[in-house]
């Protein structure tokens, strides 16, 4: 069963991202630097294993993706770097990576690769594992799970030219020109996150996918759509978390027209240690690190430097990022939350809502708040009218 309108009805069933085995670091022979990786994938599996419960404690199944899974393999398997680095040193081009460098990032954000369309998981093509998953070790009904993306476009000819149009937008903001490798990689598919579903309504960011919004409406008619162009994931910017209520970062933007006549709560003073701290926090060439950080950033060198050879797939970047907004609502009344911030609290306990504080210590390194960490597949309810 697939059943899954907006985001704050009852939650049932949920999949959960993965990270990486410890053991994975064993052979690093600088010992500080082992510990340092090795920790902070102990505290991630942590964290994770934490948040499963409390999903479980709030009566939601939890689907768990296996630890060892990779972003774009599912059958890669190796149990330490060493295994990899000796099977794929030479091969980078098979690891879909952006620099065709380092270690492919773990599955551990399974919502940047599918969203839920009511009865539908939807692939939206980023992800060759995620199909993976959903057929082989969720068994989800074939007819449930649309691959159309990845089935349909990676083997073919149009792959070349992908489904997707990328604005001049995109391409400035990338640093990109218009030709080349960068336009066939990029195009054939969209993050997940650029819709938003609320009832029988999509919020869709036009802002990159030139023609998003009209593909979506093709291939699922039954939505009406508002548009936003944020150029960003939708659950970094602002939170649904109840009909007629929204929580944001941006205090610039009207809402007005997307979500016509919905109270909006403007995140204050969120809590961010890049903003704070990139100054002191500096890679070997003396260039400000605004990607990522972890409390350890600061005592050694050769940590700062591995992850920047060979994790940088692991990393987003996290000096944007306001985790107080990408929260997991599970249910009308009861939303997790990874840090306190007293106005959002506030506002929440105004209109009903119990948060309950589940910590993602690593959010700033992994770029992922616990929205992004899972995938919810089954809630109470059905396609409902939220505006008129």
């Amino acid at each position: 069963m697939i059943n899954s309108w907006n985001g704050w009805d009852p939650l049932k069933q949920i999949i959960v991202g993965s990270t990486i085995n410890p053991e994975y670091f064993d052979d690093v022979k600088d010992r500080k630097l082992r510990h340092l990786l090795q920790k902070l994938l102990y505290e991630t599996r942590q964290d994770m294993d934490n948040l499963k419960s409390c999903l479980r404690e709030a009566g939601a199944e939890v689907l768990e993706i296996p630890n060892n899974t990779f972003d774009n393999n599912p059958h890669l398997g190796f149990k330490n770097i060493n295994e990899y680095y000796e099977k794929f040193s030479d091969e980078w081009e098979t690891l879909y990576t952006r620099d065709k460098t380092g270690i492919p990032k773990p599955f551990i954000a399974p919502r940047d690769h599918a969203i839920t369309y009511g009865n539908t998981l939807h692939i939206s093509g980023l992800s060759t594992t995620m199909e993976y998953l959903a057929l082989e070790e969720f068994k989800f009904d074939k007819s449930k799970v649309d691959n159309q993306l990845i089935s349909g476009f990676r083997n073919s000819s149009k792959f070349t030219k992908g489904p997707f149009r990328l604005s001049k937008d995109w391409y400035n903001d990338h640093d990109k020109d218009t030709q080349g490798h960068w336009e066939w990689t990029q195009s054939w598919g969209y993050d997940a996150p650029l819709v938003t579903r609320v009832g029988d309504r999509l919020i869709v960011d036009v802002y990159y996918r030139e023609n998003l919004s009209e593909w979506l409406s093709e291939k699922f008619p039954q939505y009406k759509q508002n548009h936003v162009a944020f150029g960003g994931h939708g659950d970094g910017i602002y939170c649904p978390v109840k009909p007629g209520h929204i929580i944001t970062t941006d205090e610039n933007t009207d809402y007005s027209k997307t979500f016509p006549g919905w109270d909006v709560h403007v995140i204050q003073e969120p809590d961010n240690p890049i903003r704070q701290q990139y100054n002191t926090f500096q890679d070997k060439n003396g260039l400000q690190i605004r990607k990522w950080w972890t409390p350890e950033n600061k005592e050694n060198r050769e940590y700062t430097d591995f992850i920047e050879t060979w994790l940088k797939e692991w990393v987003g970047y996290a000096e944007e990022s306001v985790f107080e907004v990408n929260m997991l609502v599970i249910n009308p009344e009861l939303v997790f939350c990874s840090n306190y911030n007293k106005g959002v609290f506030d506002y929440l306990k105004k209109i009903g809502m119990t948060p309950h504080i589940v910590p993602f210590r690593h959010r700033w390194f992994w770029d992922s708040g616990l929205h992004c960490l899972t995938l919810d597949t089954v809630r109470e309810g059905e396609m409902q009218n939220y505006f008129d």
